[in-house]
C-alpha cells in the first residue's frame, strides 16, 4: 500500500480533501480518505483502476494534464 512506506503521510491519509495520486498511465496509486468521501469508492475499489472512472462524462477532455511535482505529464482518453 501507498502510505506503508511513506514516514509522516498520516496528513496525507486522513485528509478530508481528495488527494489522488497516478502513474503515468493514469492509473490511481493513491487514494485518501477525502477521496473516498467526495467520489464514493473505498480505495481497495479503486486503486490500480484508470482515473477516468471518478470523471464525470460531460467533463473529460480529449487529453488530462496531470501536473507532479517534477514531472508534467500527458493521459490521453
Amino acid at each position: 500500500h501507498y502510505f506503508s512506506n511513506c514516514q509522516g503521510c498520516q496528513f496525507l491519509k486522513d485528509s478530508t480533501d481528495a488527494i489522488v495520486i497516478l502513474d503515468q498511465s493514469g492509473r490511481i496509486q493513491l487514494w485518501n480518505k477525502g477521496a473516498e468521501i467526495i467520489f464514493g469508492y473505498k480505495a481497495d475499489e479503486i486503486i490500480g483502476h484508470s482515473f477516468k472512472r471518478i470523471v464525470p462524462k460531460h467533463l473529460k477532455p480529449e487529453t488530462v494534464y496531470v501536473v507532479r511535482t517534477s514531472q508534467t505529464f500527458r493521459v490521453k482518453y
